[in-house]
């Protein structure tokens, strides 16, 4: 966490122009974590509005944590959700299964 925001209080981009640098035109990436709005503008402006999808895998129902690397994308509209909450009783194969059903989405 310090690393992170210490590269991006420097240069707010500085994650986000790393993966790309090492991005190839034809590659598919998954890029498993981002923290803010921003990073997610600056991804689509990169590779192209269509060519990003976002997906909010929700973990809690809710929590005390306040750190804006933790809560800046609470109200982003992401292009899909998957439920991982164990407090209403998400297996970890059900977890699967709804990741299985979207990445069948994908390459229909």
């Amino acid at each position: 966490v310090i690393e992170g925001s210490t590269k991006r209080s420097i240069q707010s981009s500085y994650w986000v122009r790393a993966g790309i640098s090492q991005a190839k035109p034809d590659g598919l990436y998954v890029i498993s974590d981002v923290r803010y709005k921003s990073e997610l503008r600056q991804l689509r402006d990169a590779a192209g509005q269509s060519n990003v999808l976002s997906v909010r895998i929700e973990r809690f129902s809710s929590t005390d944590v306040t750190d804006p690397s933790e809560r800046d994308l609470d109200d982003w509209l992401f292009d899909v959700y998957l439920n991982n909450k164990t407090s209403e009783g998400v297996t970890k194969s059900q977890a699967f299964e709804q990741m299985s059903k979207f990445l069948e989405l994908l390459w229909v």
